[in-house]
């Protein structure tokens, strides 16, 4: 099974194909690579949950165009909201 998730981030926006065994973080290894950040500062959360790098994109059972809430890490804690759908 493949999905499309799309990343939005300061107003652009780029798609990733991903298979249904695909790691998230390596999905998020290419969101990073896209928009030149630091995939360290940023935290990733579904329905709340923040999404361990280790699972696969099935194991999440994400629907395809779902959102995905991206945290910004803040040294104090505060945290900045960004979305993917």
């Amino acid at each position: 099974m493949e999905a499309t998730v799309t990343f939005i981030f300061n107003q652009n926006s780029f798609q990733i194909s991903c298979k249904s065994d695909q790691k998230m973080g390596q999905i998020f290894s290419q969101f990073a690579t896209e928009f030149k950040v630091d995939k360290n500062d940023f935290e990733f959360y579904y329905n709340g949950k923040k999404i361990d790098e280790n699972s696969t994109y099935l194991s999440l059972t994400i629907a395809n165009n779902i959102s995905i809430s991206i945290e910004k890490k803040v040294e104090n804690n505060e945290m900045s909201f960004l979305y993917m759908q």
